[in-house]
């Protein structure tokens, strides 16, 4: 099964299947870099002192994951818009920091973008989608030099307590810090 989803489909299969867009993966990535490339437009542009590199990862990734769901989550809690938006920014960003994928995606943002020279890609998405899961999920993390050091510089990976590093050259050294090898 997992080939099969990593293969993706047979021209047969695509007969069977009317709305299939083999072009959608590669316009989502796309999407996706200019989103985080407007982020770093938009705090270059502003002459607001109030408006941070922080401040607007954090707003977009709360328009992306929780604006568009809010008003069905708040019917269905019971609770009113007013009474949401009297929390602040403040708890919206604790909010989106207590949920793993979130805060790893978010830390990579704002590590990424702060030096502001660096070129956002369509796989910076890639890695901040594996990273997202990888790094509250695994005890021992390999990755390339640069994932390795921004996760590191963030903090992040320290917060999951997920040894990174660069090499499996390292893994030896990463597991003795992982273990406890005194008993």
């Amino acid at each position: 099964m997992k080939y099969m989803v990593l293969r993706g489909p047979r021209p047969s299969d695509i007969a069977q299947m009317p709305d299939y867009d083999q072009y959608a993966a590669d316009r989502i990535a796309e999407q996706r870099a200019r989103s985080e490339k407007r982020i770093l437009h938009i705090i270059k542009a502003t002459d607001n002192p109030q408006i941070s590199l922080e401040d607007a990862a954090y707003a977009r990734m709360f328009w992306d994951y929780v604006i568009q769901r809010l008003p069905v989550l708040l019917d269905q809690a019971g609770v009113s818009k007013g009474s949401f938006d009297v929390l602040g920014k403040l708890w919206h960003k604790e909010f989106l920091d207590d949920v793993p994928l979130i805060s790893v995606q978010l830390a990579l943002i704002i590590q990424a973008n702060k030096n502001g020279s660096r070129a956002w890609t369509r796989n910076d998405n890639n890695y901040m989608d594996a990273l997202g899961i990888a790094v509250p999920s695994c005890d021992i993390l390999v990755t390339e030099k640069y994932a390795c050091d921004v996760l590191k510089r963030s903090g992040i990976a320290q917060r999951f307590e997920t040894v990174v590093i660069r090499s499996f050259d390292d893994l030896v050294e990463g597991l003795e810090s992982r273990l406890d090898w005194r008993g």
